[in-house]
């Protein structure tokens, strides 16, 4: 991938982590992000088609990046608390807890 299309995907992703602390996702404008992204609105729209698009391109990739670390992580249990603790420490968006058969299952919204 080009350096440049990096950097912005990139500054984009920080940007919607950063403002899912602050308000809900619905609520996010491509305005405001592309402020706090520092980019402008058409480069926004150069690699996204809405708000929606990059919201679910931004989910995908957290998504991914569990879905890898957890097929490399011998314990489950200590890789949901490992979740639990990246969740809770940075952006608070969903608490992560065990279930007494061990599964994962949502048990706070912020």
């Amino acid at each position: 991938m080009d350096r440049r299309i990096r950097r912005t995907r990139t500054a984009v992703f920080n940007a919607v982590l950063d403002l899912m602390v602050e308000k809900d996702t619905s609520k996010i404008t491509v305005l405001e992000l592309c402020k706090r992204a520092d980019i402008n609105k058409s480069t926004f729209y150069l690699h996204y088609k809405s708000m929606e698009d990059c919201l679910q391109s931004c989910f995908q990739i957290i998504m991914n990046g569990i879905i890898d670390i957890s097929k490399n992580h011998e314990n489950r249990h200590s890789f949901l608390v490992f979740v639990n603790g990246c969740v809770r420490s940075r952006y608070g968006i969903v608490s992560f807890c065990l279930s007494p058969d061990d599964t994962c299952r949502d048990t706070n919204y912020q």
